[in-house]
C-alpha cells in the first residue's frame, strides 16, 4: 500500500468501504446467493446487499448480475474476486494470530488482597516469583474487602484466589495455611505487662485494647477479639481501617494496640507480646475446589511448593534450637 492509498484509508468515511464489504462481497460471490451468504454471515439479507451495493458505488463497478432466480459475478467480480480472496484470507489469518496474543498477553489472575495484605512479606515474594515466571500473564488485584467479601467474591466467580484471614465461609473452596495469627499487642515499655514473654488472656482484664473497626468485619472481629472481651478486656475500635491510624490512636488513649508484630519493629519505646491463648486468625490462600484455569493451577502450585519449603525450614530451624539447648 503506498502512501496516497493509505491516506485515502485512513480518511474513510461512512460512504466509503473497508474490509468488511469486500469480505460480504466474498461471501457473496462463494455462494452466489444473498440469502445463503447472509445465513452464513448471520446477518439481515437487506444489511448484506446494502453492504455489496456500497462497495460496488465506490469501486463504481457492477460487480453481480442479480435476478430473481440467481446471483452471478460480472466481468468486473470475476477479475476483482481473487484479490478479494487474498484479502479476506489475509485479514483472517491476521484476526487469528490476533486473537492467539490476545489470549496470551491478556491471560489474567485475579487476586483478591485484605486490607494491610502488602505488609505480608511471604506474599509479596510469591508474587514477584509468579510475576517473573509468567512475564505474558496479568496480575489484577482487588483490595481492602473484607476475608467474607473475598470468599464470596471467589464463589462467585469475581476473583481467581484470595489471600484472606480466617474464619470466613470456606465451603466448595481449597485453602491453604500461610501462617498462624494469634492477637499481638503492642505494649507501651513503661507497662508492667511489658516484662512478660508472652500474655494469656487473663492478663488483659481492665486494658483497654484498641482493634480494627469492628463494623468492617464484625465476624472476624467477633471470632479474633470477643473471647478477649469475654476475658475483661475493653475493646475500642480504631477510627479508620488503616494500622498507623490504629496504633496512634492507641497511643493518644494510653492502650494497647492489637496488630502483627511486624507492624511494629520500628515503634520506639513499645514491646510487643503475644496472646499465647488468644484464637488464631489465620493468613490463608485459598481457590474454588475442582476444575480451575491453567494460570490459577499453576499459582496454587508455586504457592502450595513454597508454603511446604518454608514449613521444612521452620521445623529445620525449631530442632537446631532444640539441639542447640540440649
Amino acid at each position: 500500500m503506498n502512501a496516497p492509498m493509505l491516506k485515502t484509508a485512513l480518511e474513510a468515511g461512512p460512504d466509503k468501504v473497508n474490509i468488511y464489504h469486500y469480505l460480504c462481497f466474498v461471501v457473496v460471490a462463494e455462494e452466489l446467493s444473498f440469502t445463503r451468504a447472509a445465513r452464513r454471515l448471520q446477518m439481515d439479507q437487506s444489511w448484506l446487499s446494502a453492504k455489496v451495493r456500497r462497495l460496488e458505488r465506490c469501486l463504481g463497478l457492477e460487480l453481480f448480475q442479480r435476478t430473481t432466480r440467481h446471483v452471478e459475478l460480472t466481468d468486473a467480480g470475476l477479475r476483482l474476486i481473487p484479490s478479494a480472496r487474498k484479502m479476506a484470507a489475509a485479514f483472517a489469518e491476521t484476526m487469528e494470530i490476533s486473537s492467539a496474543l490476545s489470549h496470551q498477553l491478556e491471560d489474567v489472575l485475579r487476586i483478591g488482597l485484605p486490607p494491610f495484605s502488602f505488609r505480608e512479606p511471604r506474599l509479596n515474594e510469591l508474587l514477584y516469583a509468579f510475576a517473573a515466571q509468567n512475564p505474558r500473564l496479568r496480575l489484577q488485584t482487588v483490595t481492602n474487602r473484607s476475608s467474607t467479601e473475598l470468599a464470596e467474591m471467589l464463589l462467585n466467580g469475581d476473583v481467581d484466589v484470595i489471600f484472606a484471614v480466617w474464619p470466613y465461609p470456606s465451603e466448595a473452596l481449597d485453602v491453604e495455611t500461610l501462617r498462624d495469627g494469634y492477637c499481638h499487642l503492642v505494649i507501651p515499655i513503661e507497662d508492667p505487662l511489658a516484662s512478660l514473654d508472652f500474655l494469656t488472656m487473663a492478663d488483659l482484664r481492665g486494658k483497654t485494647i484498641v482493634t480494627f473497626p469492628e463494623k468492617t468485619n464484625p465476624r472476624l472481629h467477633a471470632f479474633g477479639y470477643g473471647p478477649l472481651r469475654t476475658a475483661g478486656a475493653i475493646l475500642k475500635s480504631a477510627p479508620e481501617n488503616d494500622q498507623t491510624i490504629l496504633l496512634r490512636y492507641a497511643s493518644q488513649i494510653g492502650a494497647y494496640a492489637a496488630t502483627h508484630p511486624k507492624d511494629a519493629s520500628s515503634l520506639h519505646g513499645s514491646v510487643v507480646r503475644k496472646v499465647v491463648d488468644s484464637p488464631n486468625l489465620q493468613r490463608t490462600l485459598a481457590r474454588r475446589a475442582g476444575a480451575c484455569a491453567s494460570a490459577v493451577n499453576r499459582f496454587w502450585d508455586l504457592a502450595t511448593h513454597r508454603l511446604k519449603a518454608h514449613s521444612r525450614d521452620v521445623r529445620r530451624a525449631m530442632q537446631l534450637d532444640e539441639a542447640n539447648a540440649a
